[in-house]
C-alpha cells in the first residue's frame, strides 16, 4: 500500500515554498532549484504536491488564505471607519516580511490575466476576498447599494494599483502617502454619502 503525502510536511514545505518564490518569483519557476533551496528533493515535492501546478495552485492558496485571515480578523473585522482600516491594512500589506506574500500576489494575478494554468482561480479569490472584506466593512455605512459596489470596487483597484506600484518602484514613502490619502478621501466618500 503506498504512503500518503504528510499534511504536516506539505504545510512545512509550503512555509519554504512562499520564500523562495517572493525571493524568485513564479515565471521562471523550476522544481529542481526550488527543492536544492528547500534542502529537500524534486522527488519529495512531486509526492506531496503532485505536480509542478499542482505545487503552485497549492502555494497561491496557501497566500490567499493567509491574506483574507488577515484581512478578516486583523483590519477590517469590526472596524467601522473605513480609513482606519484601509490604513491598517496598507501598514500590514507594505510590511517587509508580509510585502513577501504581496509580490506573490501580485506575480499570480498579472499571470492570471495572461491566462497561464493556475492563475485565473487564484486572481478571481484573491480580488473576490478583497472585495467581499471591502463590502463587509462598507456595509451599513453606505445605504445606497450602487453607491456601495462603487466604493468597493473603487477601494479593490486603488488597493491593487498601490500595490502594484509599490512592488515595481519600491518608493514606499510616495506610495504609502498616496495610500493614506486614498484612506481620508475614502473616510470623506462614507461620510458624504450617511
Amino acid at each position: 500500500m503506498a504512503r500518503r503525502p504528510n499534511p504536516k510536511r506539505k504545510q512545512e514545505l509550503l512555509d519554504g515554498i512562499v520564500h523562495y518564490l517572493a525571493d524568485n518569483g513564479l515565471g521562471e519557476l523550476s522544481l529542481r532549484p526550488l527543492a536544492n533551496a528547500l534542502g529537500t528533493s524534486t522527488y519529495t515535492l512531486t509526492y506531496q504536491f503532485g505536480s509542478k501546478e499542482d505545487l503552485i495552485i497549492d502555494t497561491l492558496t496557501h497566500v490567499e488564505e493567509r491574506h483574507r485571515e488577515a484581512l478578516a480578523t486583523s483590519f477590517l473585522e469590526g472596524e467601522r471607519n473605513p480609513g482606519a482600516a484601509f490604513r491598517r491594512y496598507w501598514t500590514w500589506l507594505s510590511d517587509s516580511e508580509h510585502g513577501r506574500l504581496t509580490r506573490i500576489v501580485l506575480e499570480a494575478t498579472t499571470m492570471g490575466m495572461a491566462g497561464a494554468i493556475g492563475y485565473r482561480e487564484f486572481r478571481r479569490e484573491l480580488v473576490n476576498a478583497w472585495r467581499d472584506a471591502w463590502r463587509t466593512n462598507l456595509d451599513g455605512q453606505l445605504a445606497n447599494r450602487d453607491r456601495l459596489e462603487q466604493t468597493v470596487t473603487l477601494t479593490t483597484a486603488t488597493l491593487t494599483g498601490l500595490t502594484f506600484d509599490l512592488l515595481s518602484t519600491s518608493d514606499t514613502e510616495r506610495v504609502t502617502g498616496a495610500a493614506m490619502a486614498f484612506a481620508d478621501d475614502l473616510e470623506r466618500l462614507v461620510l458624504a454619502n450617511n
